[in-house]
């Protein structure tokens, strides 16, 4: 199924669905849009389906479609021409260019369905490999690593290195997110998520400093690798727990 024939069947109901928000919750109610995506997803080959909270659906291969129904469950999908829909709350899906992203949007205070987006991943408005999920009328670029739900502010690269501005998931106030070589940590300054970053991806092998005494001289760095910080406290915990 290619993604023409997929948008040709998903467009018109989200057209018809979106013109009437008491229509769209009360067929929502109904179930409807799971009814219409584990139709599409029984016809389709190498597909993926979840409908339990928390419970991510991927696929890799050409034309092969992802769908989740729970709360946070992402959908998501590397092949050409391979849809990736979501209906629940706080729920996001991302494809690769030229494939078709269907995501439900929500009220995030009343928690209930008044609409719906359905998208062409054009590499420019709607980025590739990129999660969006339908929040208040809008469909918003949101973050998912580290397992923490943010919504994207903005987002740069620096070097090799990108930087995003976030709002995590009940909170107000803005954090950010260092992205290296694979790799991510949050921060609530880009200086800390990079050195939290740092951290993770420093070798964490503890067996060399076992024989340490309290007359040896000990490294920032090495404080850091065995109690996961870098801060005179940090200093202060760990020889407090030699004596």
């Amino acid at each position: 199924m290619t993604v023409n024939e997929i948008f040709t069947q998903v467009q018109p109901a989200l057209d018809f669905l979106n013109k009437s928000t008491e229509v769209f919750e009360r067929l929502a109610k109904r179930n409807f849009i799971r009814r219409w995506v584990n139709r599409i997803l029984n016809r389709a080959v190498g597909a993926a389906a979840t409908t339990g909270n928390w419970a991510p659906a991927a696929t890799t291969g050409e034309g092969a479609p992802a769908a989740t129904t729970g709360y946070k469950a992402p959908a998501a999908t590397t092949g050409e021409g391979a849809p990736a829909a979501t209906t629940g709350f706080k729920s996001a899906a991302k494809a690769a260019k030229g494939s078709l992203i269907m995501v439900a949007d929500w009220d995030t205070k009343e928690k209930v369905i008044i609409g719906g987006h359905a998208v062409i991943v054009d590499g420019k408005k709607i980025k590739a490999d990129t999660y969006y999920c339908g929040l208040d009328g809008k469909l918003v670029e949101v973050d998912l690593l580290d397992d923490l739900f943010s919504v994207v502010v903005s987002s740069r690269k620096v070097g090799s290195a990108i930087i995003k501005t976030v709002i995590i998931d009940g909170e107000s106030n803005e954090s950010f997110v260092y992205i290296a070589n694979g790799k991510s940590a949050h921060g609530k300054t880009a200086e800390k998520a990079k050195s939290d970053l740092r951290y993770k991806i420093t070798d964490r092998d503890t067996s060399k400093y076992k024989e340490w005494k309290l007359t040896d001289v000990k490294t920032a760095e090495a404080i850091k690798i065995t109690t996961g910080k870098y801060n005179s406290d940090a200093f202060t915990n760990f020889f407090n727990k030699q004596d």
